[in-house]
């Protein structure tokens, strides 16, 4: 709001003029991750000032096209999984970092995962990490 403000009056020339920010508009852009920071913000609601016209509307035509990428209009879903498959997926994930950081030691592992070498050599077979 404080962009819309600045560069409102100063491209429109009249200082009472109010913008609107369509709400589809706002919620795309609170997600998008702004790799360029406030600088890119600042960009892009100049841009769209200037693209709006004589319109008080900003639509996510005159912000969307210039900053985000078509892939990142909409996050991907997650895929929907059971419970059970999603623990294992960490579970894998997780005995393969703390190997990595012990550095393959198996006796080192099951301490810092606080369970016995033979519940560890079970589970690298179940996910065949060995």
């Amino acid at each position: 709001h404080y962009f819309i403000n600045k560069y409102g009056s100063a491209l429109g020339g009249d200082k009472n003029r109010e913008y609107i920010i369509e709400p589809e508009t706002l919620v795309i852009l609170n997600n998008y991750h702004w790799p360029g920071n406030v600088r890119e913000l600042e960009n892009a609601v100049e841009r769209a000032i200037a693209l709006a016209g004589t319109s008080n509307v900003l639509k996510k035509e005159h912000l969307i096209k210039q900053t985000l990428k078509p892939e990142e209009k909409a996050p991907a879903p997650a895929p929907l999984v059971p419970l059970s498959e999603m623990l294992e997926q960490c579970e894998k994930k997780y005995l393969q970092e703390i190997l990595n950081h012990c550095q393959n030691n198996k006796g080192e592992a099951a301490r810092i995962l606080d369970i016995s070498r033979k519940s560890l050599w079970e589970k690298l077979k179940k996910y065949t990490l060995e």
